[in-house]
């Protein structure tokens, strides 16, 4: 057996469960489970799309999808650590030792050099862990921004509470070649992009002026969405570059082990 292989097996299954993710969001999207709703808003003289929910966007069973993600990806560091930790003491680590044995995940020099298991690994492998930091970006909010960073963030939240997603929208909600009828239009407004989209949420304001009794506009119209974090940080890619990430970090040791 490889000492490599559980990091590799944790790898895998990262990536199915990724896999599934977007799998579910694609179906999602198909089902037509928003829709747009349009009426007149008189006292405005506007004519107001919303979105309409039709069925309940499963943000939650996603972001309990994205927590096995991230729980995957997590492992397969702590796995290859533990294997590093092996590799130095020749044998398991006792059950005090094992205690330490985790990745280092630092945005500063200080907090890798002060992580507990940098005592008993090899030199040459700290030195290559080293490398691999989030501090090694420089200043601290790029640090912050790496992948592994947010892993380490994510991960600490997930064993709490769910990570918080949102549907929001993909891109500015358009309305082409509208047809107006009783109904004089002057300027559209659109929600900006990621503007969750949740039931009653207004996408789309076209102004104008009502000419007759019956106010209607026609045009093509489209809603896609994506699922982001409650920071409108786009999900999907984002696991999908965490996983790139970690992928690469597990690599850098093949020939070390």
């Amino acid at each position: 057996m490889n000492p490599l292989d559980s990091c590799r097996a944790k790898l895998r299954q990262a990536e199915a469960h990724a896999q599934a993710l977007h799998e579910e969001i694609e179906a999602f999207k198909d089902t037509g489970a928003l829709r747009i709703r349009g009426e007149a808003d008189r006292e405005s003289s506007s004519y107001v799309f919303s979105v309409e929910v039709r069925e309940e966007v499963p943000v939650l069973q996603w972001g309990c999808r994205i927590g096995d993600v991230l729980h995957n990806l997590h492992s397969a560091l702590d796995n290859l650590v533990w294997q590093l930790a092996i590799f130095a003491l020749q044998r398991e680590p006792t059950e005090k030792e094992a205690k330490s044995v985790s990745c280092p995940i630092a945005l500063t020099r200080n907090d890798f050099d002060s992580h507990p298991v940098i005592k008993i690994l090899d030199p040459a492998h700290v030195s290559t862990l080293r490398g691999l930091q989030p501090y090694q970006q420089g200043v601290r909010k790029r640090a912050e921004g790496h992948p592994l960073a947010i892993l380490k963030r994510l991960s600490n939240i997930d064993k709490h509470r769910v990570v918080h997603l949102n549907y929001v929208a993909l891109s500015a909600f358009p309305v082409t070649a509208p047809v107006a009828v009783d109904y004089k239009i002057t300027n559209i407004n659109y929600a900006p992009l990621d503007t969750p989209l949740v039931d009653g949420k207004e996408i789309a304001r076209v102004e104008g002026r009502i000419t007759g009794p019956n106010p209607q506009i026609e045009g093509n119209a489209k809603l896609s969405g994506k699922v982001a974090l409650s920071d409108g940080t786009p999900a999907q890619e984002l696991i999908d570059e965490i996983g790139d990430c970690v992928a690469a970090f597990v690599r850098d040791f093949h020939s070390a082990l």
